[in-house]
């Protein structure tokens, strides 16, 4: 018999391989954090001596969930939401953050995440912009990740050079309680996010990586105008938008890690005639991952193909009410790869991709208004395998196959919303909730068992977030800021069909 670090057996594998094999009464052998073997229960009980045994009788096993785009801090502002007013988010960053509320945010979110059966999540520190006048915010998000013990892709980068709100370059740092206002240059943001990439790219044994987070590669448009941050550009600003784009290509390049950007309709057009095609050949690429992707015309999706540019759609956020869907299915049939993201975990969203993926597939049968539309073993594909592709770890996680790392799940599906158990890729994907995830683990580290978390203590995360935020509450007011603004009351909000714009600022 042969040694081994762990056996997981007696399991229905979904093992999201190319072939899309499920197996029954299954088991794994993991040692160093490897799978080594894939095979029958029996089989591979018989064939090893391992140091622990984990019985997955009454259990789905799938790869580890993987989040391909969502924003850090949002873990600590959830619904503080206004339709009219928007919610906190920049402006709490940026004006009443401290180091102690970006670890506990880290916290927070990787613990989420976790119990959601998502190992591995991209946060970029902040909203758009990402906040990069310090390094110390992303350092104390990613320690707080390592800690945990999921996989982190921690977004770093420049303001927009021109979108009003989101070419910041002036916060507030709190020192002994005592806030002082702090300005910056757009290079400074560049040199810090140098430094974070230095420092933690391929960190915590090669679970922390690090991408580029530019705003808008081809910038945001007035077509965009149901967003409330667009800019008409001038002929002389085109020169700089390129410039700030090709630089982030660069760095890019030189470090070796992606470029995350957000993209609408029009806007890649738009680079395509402004830029000219042979620079958006050279800005695009398989490293480059666009979030969002709402209205994108056939011209766009062409490019993205052309250039093997990766898609991270956010079908919970507010964008498919701004600006129509992501048109996933014709991504697909272009042969571009696609993930489902959650966007992060505020003002409305939630950090469960199972949620996520019901709602990427009603959006596209809404719009086709057809229901053989993305079908639900394409759905787990886009937060498995095809997640992993978008983040360009296609060979290291995603699937179950010998030889990749063992990022796995357990999930419960002894419950009555699997019952009855036969077409199990539909019932995860209709019926499923990260709620019913017992089991996880990073390079075959179990770092949930039976639903508890093993790395840190689950309650005082919680009570330590909690706290943070007040304290971030406190000094958000004490700059003059209101938190009651983007709260919703009244009978309308019990009673009305829609809610109505008070006209208050």
């Amino acid at each position: 018999m042969y040694d081994l670090d762990l056996l997981i057996e007696n399991g229905t594998i979904l093992t999201m391989n190319p072939r899309n094999d499920i197996i029954t009464k299954g088991a794994i052998a993991v040692k160093n954090g490897i799978i080594v073997d894939i095979g029958a229960h029996g089989e591979l009980g018989a064939k090893y001596n391992p140091d622990r045994v984990i019985d997955a009788s009454n259990s789905v096993i799938l790869p580890g969930l993987i989040d391909t785009y969502a924003h850090a801090g949002h873990a600590m502002i959830k619904g503080i939401w206004n339709p009219f007013k928007g919610w906190p988010s920049s402006d709490l960053y940026f004006n009443a953050s401290t180091e102690e509320f970006w670890y506990a945010d880290g916290l927070l979110a990787a613990v989420d995440r976790l119990k959601s059966g998502t190992t591995t999540g991209v946060s970029i520190i902040g909203a758009t912009p990402a906040r990069l006048d310090s390094p110390a915010w992303a350092d104390n998000n990613a320690k707080a990740v390592k800690e945990v013990g999921i996989r982190a892709v921690i977004g770093v980068g420049p303001p927009d050079p021109f979108l009003p709100g989101q070419n910041r370059l002036e916060s507030t740092i709190w020192a002994d309680g005592k806030p002082s206002k702090h300005i910056y240059t757009y290079d400074e943001t560049i040199e810090n996010s140098k430094k974070v990439i230095e420092k933690w790219h391929m960190e915590a044994d090669g679970r922390i990586y690090v991408c580029l987070s530019f705003p808008y590669l081809c910038g945001r448009l007035p077509s965009h105008s149901k967003h409330d941050a667009t800019y008409n550009y001038r002929d002389e600003d085109i020169p700089v938008l390129l410039e700030k784009a090709m630089e982030m290509r660069r760095l890019a390049d030189k470090y070796g890690v992606q470029i995350h950007t957000h993209l609408y309709g029009d806007a890649l057009e738009f680079g395509l005639e402004k830029f000219g095609k042979e620079n958006i050949f050279k800005l695009f690429g398989p490293d480059v991952v666009l979030a969002h992707c709402n209205g994108l015309t056939a011209k766009e999706i062409e490019i993205i193909s052309q250039t093997d540019t990766k898609i991270a759609t956010a079908p919970s956020a507010t964008e498919p009410t701004r600006h129509g869907r992501c048109p996933v299915p014709d991504l697909i049939k272009s042969g571009v790869c696609v993930a489902t993201s959650t966007d992060g975990a505020a003002p409305h969203m939630s950090y469960d991709l199972f949620l996520s993926m019901r709602n990427e597939i009603l959006i596209q049968r809404y719009h086709e208004q057809n229901p053989s539309y993305l079908p639900a073993g394409k759905a787990l594909r886009m937060v498995t395998i095809d997640a992993a592709r978008v983040l360009g770890l296609e060979k290291e996680i995603g699937s179950i196959e010998v030889g990749k790392q063992a990022d796995i799940i357990l999930i419960n599906s002894n419950r009555p919303h699997y019952t009855p158990l036969r077409d199990i890729p539909q019932l995860l994907v209709y019926f499923g909730s990260g709620h019913d995830v017992t089991t996880a683990m990073v390079r075959g580290k179990i770092l949930m068992e039976n639903r508890i978390v093993k790395t840190v203590d689950e309650s005082e995360v919680v009570r330590f977030a909690r706290a943070e935020i007040e304290l971030a509450f406190q000094r958000f007011e004490s700059l003059g800021y209101s938190l009651d603004k983007y709260l919703n009351s009244g009978d309308n909000f019990w009673t009305g069909y829609k809610l109505i714009d008070d006209g208050s600022p």
